[in-house]
């Protein structure tokens, strides 16, 4: 959870107690309950702890990513219960998320440290985020992310595009990074090298496909123009899209279909 001292600031006891055993039985029960039981069943994850206002979960990767925002949709849930049945503070009761995917065989210590890199990486950019790939973005950001992944596995598993499109998206993020430093640092965009990048992007199989691939380019230079907007406006970037979020997409569908031959 974020921010959770702010939280108990300044309110009775009888709040604290009744708050505290809440956050307590969501860690430790409603997740298992309403979440986690048929993955545990199933041999997909494993609980290494769940309690207090914390859960650390390891497993097959795609069944964390999937299970990472039913946990917070049950959040969600049990939150807006605390505000009416609890307490009534107008602090923000949120919380954040770190994800890693590594080896099977990696150190588990390692992994509970980086896991913890992670996490702090997500508070550190704001709270009420998640930090996947080293990236980190919005929960909503993470379920357009997931639409985006279901639209990427659809063009190559079932309209015969190639995986190397999945390359030339994360490749990209070279020329993405280039441009965003451009405008956060420089306050100028380079226009030319905006659509440079969608024809590097839009090198498809088919006529269809480069259809679909015209509209996925499209939201990603919007994003890219939107923040060189914002920066010059002073406009709420968290109302705009996150540019990394492609290729955050690009990594993810790249794990999720690896075993496909071509």
């Amino acid at each position: 959870m974020d921010n959770l001292g702010n939280l108990f600031k300044e309110i009775k006891k009888e709040e604290y107690k009744q708050l505290s055993s809440a956050v307590e039985t969501f860690f430790s029960m409603t997740l298992y309950t309403n979440v986690l039981k048929p993955y545990i069943n199933n041999g997909d994850i494993y609980p290494v702890f769940a309690g207090g206002d914390d859960t650390f979960i390891i497993g097959a990767w795609d069944k964390i990513f999937e299970i990472v925002p039913k946990i917070h949709s049950e959040f969600d849930k049990a939150q807006k219960e605390w505000r009416t049945k609890i307490i009534k503070k107008n602090d923000d009761i949120t919380i954040s998320a770190g994800l890693v995917v590594i080896p099977p065989k990696y150190p588990m210590i390692r992994l509970a440290e980086k896991t913890e890199t992670m996490l702090s990486l997500a508070k550190k950019e704001g709270k009420n985020r998640i930090s996947v790939f080293g990236e980190c973005i919005t929960w909503k950001e993470f379920e357009k992310t997931s639409e985006m992944v279901n639209f990427l596995r659809e063009l190559i598993v079932n309209k015969g595009e190639s995986k190397a499109l999945l390359h030339r998206i994360r490749s990209s993020e070279i020329g993405f990074r280039s441009l965003q430093d451009k405008i956060r640092k420089r306050n100028k965009i380079d226009f030319p090298k905006v659509y440079r990048l969608k024809y590097y992007l839009r090198n498809v199989k088919t006529e269809e496909n480069k259809k679909n691939l015209d509209e996925f380019f499209k939201n990603y230079s919007e994003a890219l123009l939107d923040d060189f907007m914002a920066d010059k406006s002073n406009i709420d970037k968290s109302t705009l899209t996150n540019p990394a979020i492609f290729p955050i997409a690009a990594r993810w569908t790249e794990l999720l279909i690896k075993n496909i031959n071509q």
